[in-house]
């Protein structure tokens, strides 16, 4: 590898974004914009991968065959880990269905392809999207993609007859992506967010310090006001962005600035920004970077498709102490011993390796959807529930999805009559309703969403620990006020609501508030002439 300046300051950097990521995921409520971590990573790792194919050019040094040989030796053995984790733990956690989908996801995260796959799939902020394990994985797509075409790129502005026009090249280029993720955004398209056209831009401006592009700076007092800017504007994104701002577009230059500020202005390694980012424990957790935003997505994900909004943020705290436990075993057992040689010592063998793990990948998913998800993993009883209920392409019967959580049940040629709400366990039933509806040519929608119980009339601190439920419970509120809507059915797990979700720690308050909440819901169903 070429040997280029180490900074301390840069892995800081690192774990100031992997731990706003991390904060994110884990809906505790304190970072909601903290997805613009990842955006701090897209500027670190175009400055750096620039920075390091530069100086191996200026030393005649360059191999394309050598440098994805570090970016397999980086990349892929601590993913390939995660990866068979998630699908062993998929095997015990996942229905058939979504173990087939699943199985889809794993050879597009093993051959990085996983943002063009969820953005066929989901919206990262879509409520699917937090049960998806690999979901996290698109960020590596891009970043793959990106060093697929950076060589060539760089390549090109260093020779003879284009390098008096490379900045007018290269920032035309930044100026296009630019645009192409504001229109994406402001379309409303999903591509905006997953695909490497709309996210160039981010990488460039870390590509632009490496290049010398942005002037050194000279004044000490400037390089101390410019590297807390960066830290302040990184802050300020994390604290006051959320799912509802448009992303990335403009938004997105707010990070990214932020973290090519700070890159910059600790290139003298004399600002309180790089004092601060060079103190040991946060530079260890950069060091870990990268292992705890591989293992902490996949857990989450699990955890949520398991046990829903029945998750208390304890819970989630605890999966981010286990996935930090996790990165220290991946780093120092898996990440480390690759990159050093000691294991997987030549480049053949790197690979030959990563061609075996790729096909291994691909043979699981073949495999996943051939057998159908594995329906016998559930036992006679639940192979044969799996096989009454789902089409030979592994997807349920009659089941149309009308929006994020809502389902057309029945006849689709009259309007709908009926709502069935609910939880899991309404949409458990939701086959047999939507079957018995079909033969009385009736015709309703099914809306649930797992952990959220139906009910009306949240107050404020239970609206803050169902707040994931709040936009189901408006598309209900809307559903059953319908006029030709006459009956509403109510399902959920009520025990598991009853018995300590509403009022956590007081069991008689917990009952009232199950029946305070029971009652009014029916009572306004009723007001609204529905039967229930």
């Amino acid at each position: 590898m070429a040997a280029i300046r180490y900074r301390a300051d840069i892995d800081g950097l690192r774990a100031v974004a992997v731990c706003s990521v991390l904060l994110f995921h884990a809906d505790l409520g304190i970072l909601p914009g903290g997805f613009v971590g990842v955006d701090v990573f897209f500027v670190i790792s175009g400055y750096l991968i620039t920075s390091i194919i530069l100086t191996e050019m200026e030393r005649g040094q360059f191999s394309i065959l050598n440098f994805y040989e570090r970016r397999i030796r980086r990349i892929a053995p601590a993913l390939a880990v995660v990866i068979a984790a998630s699908i062993a733990i998929g095997w015990f956690v996942l229905t058939p269905y979504d173990y087939r989908h699943f199985g889809r996801s794993v050879i597009a995260a093993a051959a990085f392809y996983s943002n063009f796959y969820f953005n066929s799939r989901t919206g990262y902020f879509a409520p699917t999207a937090e049960t998806q394990p690999l979901l996290h994985t698109w960020s590596l797509g891009v970043e793959e993609q990106f060093y697929l075409l950076a060589p060539g790129f760089l390549l090109l502005l260093a020779h003879a007859r284009i390098r008096k026009w490379r900045m007018p090249i290269f920032f035309g280029l930044l100026i296009l992506s630019v645009a192409i993720s504001v229109y994406g955004v402001a379309d409303g398209q999903s591509w905006a967010f997953y695909l490497l056209p709309s996210r160039a831009f981010e990488l460039m401006i870390g590509m632009a310090l490496a290049l010398g592009f942005v002037p050194p700076i000279k004044s000490t007092m400037t390089r101390q006001i410019l590297g807390a800017g960066g830290l302040v504007m990184i802050a300020g994104a994390a604290l006051f962005y959320s799912g509802e701002t448009p992303f990335p577009g403009f938004a997105a230059l707010v990070p990214c600035v932020g973290a090519a500020l700070v890159i910059h202005s600790g290139s003298a390694e004399d600002t309180a920004a790089y004092k601060l980012l060079s103190v040991r424990p946060i530079v260890f957790v950069g060091k870990l970077s990268y292992s705890l935003y591989l293992w902490h997505w996949p857990l989450l994900a699990f955890a949520a498709y398991e046990f829903g909004a029945a998750l208390e943020p304890y819970h989630r705290l605890g999966l981010l102490a286990l996935a930090f436990a996790l990165s220290v075993l991946s780093y120092f057992y898996v990440e480390q011993p690759v990159r050093r040689g000691y294991l997987l010592p030549t480049q053949s063998i790197v690979y030959g390796a990563s061609a075996v793990a790729l096909l291994c990948f691909l043979g699981f998913t073949g495999a996943v959807h051939y057998f159908r998800g594995f329906p016998d993993r559930l036992g006679p009883e639940g192979a044969a529930f799996v096989r009454a209920h789902y089409d030979d392409s592994g997807r349920r019967l009659n089941l149309k999805a009308i929006g994020p959580g809502e389902v057309q049940l029945g006849y689709d040629k009259a309007p709908p009559s009926f709502v069935l709400w609910g939880d899991s366990h309404a949409r458990m039933l939701m086959q047999q309703v939507s079957r018995l509806a079909n033969e009385l040519a009736l015709s309703g929608r099914g809306i649930y969403r797992g952990g959220c119980p139906p009910f009306f009339g949240l107050n404020e601190q239970q609206r803050s620990k169902f707040r994931k439920c709040l936009p189901l419970i408006e598309e209900a509120y809307e559903r059953t006020r319908s006029p030709e809507i006459t009956n509403v059915i109510m399902i959920a797990r009520w025990a598991g609501v009853a018995e300590g979700r509403l009022a956590p720690g007081d069991e008689h308050k917990n009952r009232a508030e199950f029946a305070r909440l029971l009652r009014t819901t029916v009572e306004k169903l009723l007001a609204a002439g529905r039967t229930v």
